[in-house]
């Protein structure tokens, strides 16, 4: 959740960097179909 929190709706330069240590910490556990399910749940509150 908070990969995808940073990239999709925080975005700045840290939060981008991070998310991408999150991800080489994390990469054996990652399921990166929920991370982008959530990214588009991010999407669609945002436009509401």
């Amino acid at each position: 959740m908070n990969i995808a929190f940073k990239e999709e709706l925080l975005k700045s330069e840290k939060d981008i960097d991070d998310a991408k240590h999150l991800r080489i910490i994390y990469s054996d556990v990652l399921d990166e179909n929920e991370i982008n399910k959530i990214k588009k749940e991010i999407r669609r509150v945002r436009l509401s």
